[in-house]
């Protein structure tokens, strides 16, 4: 009744502002995305953008077909040497072994490369990045992934009050008025990243903890075929619930012949070819933990931020080829709890181990 008294006096000004208000597909009518969100489509879970919008996903195959209802065909993409078999049950699924090169390699199309920005303490370092052709790129810069403003990422956009905030020239109460979606103001509300193990497996509510989440983006080209796989039935058609939120969606990342590591989904992407971005968080973590140093600074791209004893690193295409040091990883992607993912992917590690330890026994009894 209250409506319908205003909408006589205020006549089709109202209207528009009525049907913004409603329908308006931001968090509590602010300016930043709510993030995806999970439909229901003929009694399946799947994925629709922050204003409800399914995303079609569309393929030729059964599995896409039977999520979407959508029979016409993407594009063709990009070869993507895979190994091994996918596994599904009720409780976990588990793709095959993708090789990806790194981003823009010769021949290269589907790829991994690495993404978002790094407020890294260890080297008093800021890297960032500024690609923003498109809305979803400016949400990367504020930090803000598929699953919304909580569960932030690393940030780009820097603020104008980065030197301040970096040697701790303001105030808690300036802090609490500062914009969260720049560095310099989640700097002073002491945002921070966990670079160790347990923080690139565990997905942080960031307004509670205080941590930005560092793990890996998958293209739509990537999770479809992951779907698409004819050996298994998936468990899930929507990546973000009950997945990516309850904490059991992975991307296992390995260099040849390496150990495998775990790092939670954090973001989604449309590009059609199978690729994989890391955070570079994840990335610094991911090169620590094999032996390969920290991240490697391109000559001249490293520049001081005045006043400080900080420096500000912007990336670039090509950063992994040129300074990062390997051409390509070995990824697959696991829907399930992380103690069992270690358990799957590490077993066999431990019984080649084991082998070892008692091929070394018989060789050191046969010399006594």
């Amino acid at each position: 009744m209250i409506l319908n008294k205003i909408k006589e006096d205020l006549g089709g000004c109202f209207d528009k502002y009525q049907y913004k208000y409603r329908y308006n597909p931001y968090t509590n009518n602010d300016q930043f995305p709510a993030g995806d969100k999970v439909a229901n489509v003929n009694g399946k879970f799947v994925d629709a953008d922050s204003t409800g919008q399914i995303r079609r996903r569309t393929s030729n195959s059964k599995n896409f077909r039977q999520q979407t209802g959508n029979n016409t065909s993407l594009p063709s993409v990009g070869y993507v040497p895979k190994s091994g078999k996918a596994y599904s049950d009720s409780s976990m699924a588990i793709s095959r072994v993708y090789t990806l090169g790194s981003r823009g390699g010769e021949g290269v199309v589907s790829h991994y490369s690495i993404f978002g920005g790094l407020i890294d303490i260890d080297s008093n370092t800021i890297w960032y990045e500024d690609y923003a052709a498109t809305k979803a790129d400016k949400d990367t810069l504020k930090g803000i992934g598929n699953m919304g403003t909580n569960y932030r990422i690393g940030i780009s956009y820097l603020g104008g009050q980065l030197a301040d905030a970096l040697i701790d020239n303001i105030s808690p109460e300036q802090a609490s008025l500062m914009n969260k979606y720049q560095v310099d103001g989640a700097y002073a509300a002491g945002y921070r990243h966990n670079l160790t193990t347990e923080g690139m497996e565990t997905l942080y509510n960031t307004i509670d903890t205080g941590y930005l989440n560092d793990g890996v983006a998958i293209s739509s080209g990537l999770w479809t075929d992951f779907l698409n796989d004819g050996s298994f039935n998936p468990i899930s058609h929507a990546y973000k619930t009950p997945t990516q939120t309850s904490n059991r969606f992975f991307a296992a990342v390995r260099i040849p012949n390496g150990r495998w590591y775990f790092y939670k989904v954090v973001d989604t992407n449309g590009q059609r070819n199978v690729n994989l971005d890391i955070t570079v968080g994840a990335y610094k973590h991911f090169m620590k933990v094999n032996g390969l140093g920290d991240l490697g600074i391109p000559e001249g791209s490293k520049e001081n931020i005045k006043y400080t004893d900080w420096s500000k690193v912007k990336k670039y295409l090509k950063m992994i080829l040129d300074h990062l040091r390997l051409e390509y990883v070995r990824v697959t992607l696991m829907i399930l709890r992380i103690n069992l993912a270690r358990l799957i992917l590490e077993l066999p590690v431990m019984k080649q181990q084991q082998r070892t330890i008692r091929s070394r026994k018989l060789i050191s009894m046969q010399v006594v």
